[in-house]
């Protein structure tokens, strides 16, 4: 049948009118943690310009897409679109931010491996120069970091031919071998107040079982199909679920939306929600 589900509410802060209900952040997730440690690289694709042969700025370069990575480990053009679908085949951007937690203070050696040119910072100074046209390179720089978190940034570009991007370092953490670097979490977002307003509501679909006459009591066991930020919780019908979690089946389907609404004036307030079923 039909699917709708919308949520609105009234109070002092709309003047007694009906507003669709904004959330200004999701709730903290249980597994933030070990998600966060897991894919702690934020790692972002741009539509370079042709005829590229430096590390551009990004200032005016279209975002082609963002997403969170675990290593930077980039062998070849196949494993940039595996994780970006929209990565164009030559004459893009990447950009990789993260931060490394440091536990024994020391001298590290960090290298870029790259094709085309990188560049790598390491607590806003640059450690690795790899600029520049050419096949996959390896540079390397050192640094002396204390214990505790560091922000590192790596920037790269891909004019044609073969793509190619890792990240490694060695120091007193690694016995002095190189490792693969992992971040435990991307940096503060700039934007991230803005963001987190026009895209607080969490919305995850998850395959429910046949026959439901009520909203399940527990989410156990019940397989997720996916998970989207929105702004507003306005859906309509089913085109509109669909659109947003491309793998919510025509039936038979749970949602669950979780968010955080800030309140500027106290007092009485009344939700609603408008749903089939």
């Amino acid at each position: 049948g039909g699917a709708y589900m919308a949520i609105f509410y009234y109070g002092k802060d709309t003047g007694g009118h009906k507003k669709r209900l904004r959330s200004m952040r999701p709730p903290r997730g249980r597994r933030q943690r070990r998600w966060a440690s897991s894919r702690g690289w934020r790692f972002t694709v741009y539509r370079g310009r042709s005829g590229m042969s430096r590390v551009p700025s990004l200032r005016g370069l279209r975002k082609v897409g963002s997403v969170r990575i675990g290593r930077i480990n980039l062998p070849n053009w196949w494993h940039f679109r595996g994780i970006l679908r929209r990565t164009p085949r030559s004459n893009f951007v990447w950009r990789a931010s993260g931060q490394v937690h440091i536990h024994r203070a020391g001298r590290y050696q960090f290298c870029t491996n790259s094709d085309d040119g990188s560049k790598l910072w390491v607590r806003g100074r640059r450690v690795v120069n790899n600029d520049g046209l050419h096949g996959p390179r390896t540079r390397c720089g050192s640094v002396t970091l204390p214990k505790g978190n560091h922000v590192v940034k790596g920037t790269g570009f891909q004019r044609g031919g073969g793509a190619y991007f890792s990240v490694s370092y060695s120091g007193p953490d690694t016995g002095g071998h190189k490792r693969k670097l992992r971040s435990r979490k991307p940096p503060p977002f700039r934007r991230q107040k803005r963001w987190a307003s026009s895209r607080g509501w969490v919305w995850r679909v998850y395959k429910g079982r046949r026959g439901m006459s009520h909203v399940p009591k527990s989410f156990r066991g019940l397989r997720r199909l996916g998970t989207r930020r929105l702004g507003r919780i306005n859906m309509r019908n089913w085109r509109n679920m669909h659109n947003v979690v491309r793998r919510t089946p025509h039936n038979n389907f749970v949602w669950k939306a979780s968010g955080t609404v800030h309140v500027q004036t106290r007092g009485r307030y009344t939700f609603c929600t408008n749903s089939d079923d």
